[in-house]
């Protein structure tokens, strides 16, 4: 039951993100993350839950120095392995994009060397 409640939780604030997006846009201002706005929404979906996204969210806001990393990165990171997935490590490789300015091959790199 906690499981459900907590996978629950994580969709209605990946909900919460994207009507964050569409009051934005109906108020006149565009948000520079809209492009990566379908991605980012994958991403919460598979894999923020059990308070994943909140905690990302957290360390995000308390850096203060994040950067918008792009449709590209986003669409890495919401990517389905055919082996088990690692969400803490992809949280983890999220968390230092959100820090460093690092590339999507490096990304790349850093969340399929897991896998593999």
């Amino acid at each position: 039951m906690e499981l459900i409640i907590s996978l629950l939780t994580s969709l209605d604030n990946g909900l919460l993100m994207l009507h964050r997006f569409s009051t934005s846009i109906t108020q006149g201002s565009r948000p520079q993350c809209l492009p990566s706005a379908p991605a980012i929404f994958t991403f919460v979906l598979k894999y923020c839950g059990t308070g994943f996204l909140e905690e990302t969210d957290q360390f995000a806001r308390s850096r203060g120095n994040s950067h918008n990393l792009g449709p590209d990165l986003w669409a890495v990171f919401s990517t389905e392995t055919k082996k088990r997935e690692f969400t803490v490590w992809r949280h983890m490789v999220l968390k230092m994009a959100l820090t460093f300015q690092i590339t999507l091959t490096d990304v790349s790199r850093l969340i399929f060397a897991v896998v593999l």
